[in-house]
């Protein structure tokens, strides 16, 4: 089968299209504002994939990477996400089931309401607090209705071993060296490598697996302890500090679910693939922060 990508200059959209192709598998990526070498420009909300892929068919294979990710910007926007995030995507749904093509739809760990300590199944039913979370589940239901083969893949936050501006790793060291650190213990949440991901992604297509998997991570990672972790990994420990405070202390444009991560038993029995520990994933991106602030000599006194 042929592995059609719609959102493939994106973080998890460029490592599956790299990963695929080092496989061996015939590709096709699509781009919206980020031009790529051999990409095709597809807006989702105006263009037909029949109209980027003209010969697409049951013989493909659709992986629907295009959204808007940030929560925020969702609860900002909401007309406009739902047109991206829901109204479009389905669309696409019913082109890509009409044609006979299976469909891959990354969803998120937000489509839980966060109130159990012991992460969430396959099994359990999704309460999203969010906007972001109830767009995720609109669409995962519009695809359980009515497409003939799909599979759903959620998972939490992914991790670039490169810089990116939504790293939430990224993101504490900055707020640990600048003094204005504030991390909840009582918040739980995954980080997946983002070539983790990618080779989940690839079995579950070369396997031909078909539902619902949680790709992510385990254990999952305490606000506070990715604070400590990051502050002992990093050559600049010493100059790193942060104030423990609790989730519901914290200021959120809508309620936030405290504790919505995923458990990866299904897809590890499934696979026999191990997911990289949260731990090395940190470990790995405060280096290369380190040495990227060692080039810049932004180094405190």
């Amino acid at each position: 089968m042929r592995i059609i990508i719609l959102g493939a200059s994106g973080l998890i959209g460029r490592q599956l299209r790299a990963d695929a192709k080092r496989a061996g598998h015939d590709v096709i990526g699509t781009y919206l504002t980020q031009p790529g070498s051999d990409l095709r420009r597809f807006d989702l909300t105006r263009d037909f994939l029949y109209e980027a892929v003209p010969d697409f068919g049951h013989d493909d294979a659709v992986f629907l990477l295009s959204a808007q990710i940030d929560p925020n910007w969702v609860f900002r926007n909401p007309e406009a996400s739902q047109a991206i995030n829901v109204d479009a995507t389905c669309r696409l749904i019913d082109e890509a089931n009409d044609a006979g093509a299976k469909l891959f739809f990354l969803s998120s760990e937000m489509v839980f309401d966060g109130r159990s300590d012991e992460g969430y199944t396959e099994d359990d039913a999704p309460v999203p607090l969010t906007l972001y979370g109830r767009q995720k589940v609109e669409v995962e239901d519009y695809l359980r209705a009515r497409a003939g083969d799909w599979c759903v893949v959620r998972t939490g936050w992914t991790i670039s071993p490169e810089a990116n501006p939504r790293c939430p790793i990224e993101s504490t060291y900055a707020a640990l060296l600048n003094g204005t650190a504030r991390l909840a213990t009582d918040n739980l949440f995954t980080l997946t490598e983002v070539r983790d991901l990618s080779q989940a992604l690839i079995r579950l297509f070369e396997d031909d697996h078909r539902g619902l998997f949680h790709v992510a991570a385990n254990p999952p990672v305490v606000r506070a302890n990715l604070g400590r972790w990051i502050a002992d990994a990093s050559t600049l420990g010493k100059h790193m500090a942060f104030e423990k405070t609790d989730f519901a202390s914290l200021p959120f444009t809508e309620p936030r679910p405290a504790k919505s991560w995923l458990r990866s038993e299904k897809y590890v029995a499934a696979t026999g693939h191990q997911l990289q520990s949260p731990w090395i994933t940190v470990a790995n991106k405060v280096a290369m922060i380190d040495a990227k602030m060692m080039q810049s000599q932004a180094i405190p006194a």
